[in-house]
């Protein structure tokens, strides 16, 4: 059962085109999701008709960006799942040396920082203890008897990409601040001058607000269309009540006056 469990697993995080883990996945509109470089040479072989080209799985179409591949929607969540089951098989080898993601050494491992991004050695970590500008990373965590344990699991949904900032493919270190609903797509302080000048563009926070009002606005609409559909539908049953019972007199008045005339 775990090893079915495993391979379904293996299956929904591996790319269908190079049937190995997605690397910097992309989802289409169809909601199938590939590897950007595998989206890139499949592209450069199935030339795109007229803005668009067709999912390699089921053929359906999806409009291609004028930047191409790039333009196409990335799979934030997707990624965050990578990074959740990358980090947890990592983690789970217990006394494995591990590349530090702070000195890039090759040694055991005596915390993970989420804010820098990995896991730190002994050596890196203490100064997160004592550094002033180091002191800002809240998201770090001690592993050393965790690590020993194999108890894990706890830490590795904290400190995914699911619970940060999304960052720019363009600039790394820019977390997507702007929405540009000229493109429909979030972009980052550095891309808003440049690459979206003149667009129309707000902060994430004020379209999320926005979004939400409109979906307030739209609930509220329903439930008024809900109230008055209910009662159009209780009228229309009166009045098949009424006419069912009209009918059924009128038939009666009819078998009546037949039955008279044949007497």
């Amino acid at each position: 059962m775990a090893s079915k469990s495993s391979s379904m697993i293996d299956e929904i995080l591996s790319c269908p085109i190079c049937l190995n883990v997605l690397d910097a996945p992309k989802i289409l509109q169809c909601l199938h999701r590939f590897c950007t470089k595998c989206l890139e040479d499949t592209l450069r072989t199935r030339a795109p008709l007229a803005g668009s080209f067709q999912c390699p799985i089921c053929r359906q179409n999806t409009d291609l960006p004028p930047d191409g591949v790039a333009g196409i929607r990335n799979d934030f969540v997707m990624a965050a799942i990578l990074e959740n089951h990358k980090l947890e098989q990592e983690l789970t080898q217990k006394k494995k040396e591990r590349s530090c993601s702070s000195c890039d050494e090759i040694k055991l491992s005596e915390a993970f920082c989420a804010d820098c991004g990995g896991l730190l050695c002994k050596e890196c970590y203490q100064p997160h203890k004592t550094m002033k500008s180091l002191r800002n990373h809240v998201n770090v965590i001690p592993l050393v008897a965790d690590l020993q344990s194999g108890n894990v699991a706890n830490y590795v949904d904290k400190f995914t990409s699911i619970h940060k900032a999304p960052k720019c493919d363009q600039h790394a270190d820019q977390i997507l601040y702007f929405n540009c609903m000229t493109c429909s797509t979030l972009i980052c302080p550095v891309c808003a001058p440049v690459s979206h000048k003149s667009h129309d563009i707000e902060e994430v926070a004020t379209s999320f607000a926005n979004i939400l009002k409109q979906l307030e606005e739209l609930c509220n609409i329903s439930s008024e269309g809900d109230k008055k559909l209910r009662k159009l539908l209780q009228t229309v049953n009166e009045l098949h009540t009424q006419i069912e019972t009209e009918a059924e007199r009128c038939f009666d008045e009819i078998r009546s006056d037949t039955s008279k005339a044949e007497t």
